[in-house]
Parts: structure tokens; C-alpha cells; sequence
């Protein structure tokens, strides 16, 4: 996102983080990376990024077009700036927990299509 457009860039320990602002109050904080899509299964990887952000009620995950980039999103109201600033490290760990749910399912996912080939070999 171009900060232009209504994000702010802000970086954590060499993470990229950035705040959308062109529709305060709501607030939605987003941790964009590239992936390989060569590897990952993604149709698995797309299922599993479904299947987190129907679980989850604050964090999502999305999957650009192109495959290559994973998002991961901490979406919430923020009626001030000092609730906001109070509430930022929940946030962030909003989107780790997302992350790390994200793998979570993923790895099980690809675990049960290798155990249904080793089954119908």
C-alpha cells in the first residue's frame, strides 16, 4: 500500500506493518508479505486462509490474486487515538496469533492430503 493512499508504513523488528486511515474510525492494520507460490499447495493454502479468518473474529487472512503475497489483518473500531495507541500491541499480537493459526492449519491440512495418497496407494 502506497501511504499516499491512506496507509501509514511503520516497520517492527524489520516487519513492514501498515495502518489504513482513509476510513477512520474503523481501523484495520495489515502485515503484507510475498510468498513462492511454488511452495505452497495453494488451493490448500487458499482453504486454510478461508478457514482462519471464518474462526477468527478480529484477524483475517487474504491471498492476493497473483498468489504472492499473504496478508494477515487486525480489523477493529477505534473511537480514539488513545484507545487506539493503548490497544496497538493487542493488535499486533492479533496478527501474530493469525499468523501462526494460519501455518498451523496449513501444515494439517497438507498432512491429511499426504495421508489420503499414502491411503489410496
Amino acid at each position: 500500500p502506497d501511504p499516499e493512499e491512506g496507509y501509514v508504513l511503520f516497520m517492527i523488528q524489520g516487519e513492514r506493518y501498515f495502518i489504513r486511515t482513509d476510513n477512520l474510525p474503523y481501523m484495520m492494520l495489515d502485515k503484507p508479505y510475498s510468498i513462492d507460490p511454488g511452495k505452497y499447495d495453494m488451493a490448500l493454502l487458499r482453504k486454510a486462509a478461508g478457514k482462519v479468518t471464518d474462526e477468527l473474529f478480529i484477524g483475517k487472512v487474504s491471498i492476493t490474486d497473483d498468489g504472492e503475497t499473504l496478508r494477515f489483518q487486525a480489523d477493529a473500531y477505534e473511537p480514539s487515538y488513545g484507545h487506539f495507541r493503548d490497544s496497538i500491541g493487542c493488535y499486533l499480537g492479533v496478527i501474530h496469533e493469525t499468523q501462526k493459526r494460519l501455518h498451523d492449519v496449513y501444515d494439517e491440512m497438507v498432512r491429511q492430503k499426504d495421508n489420503q495418497k499414502e491411503l489410496a496407494s
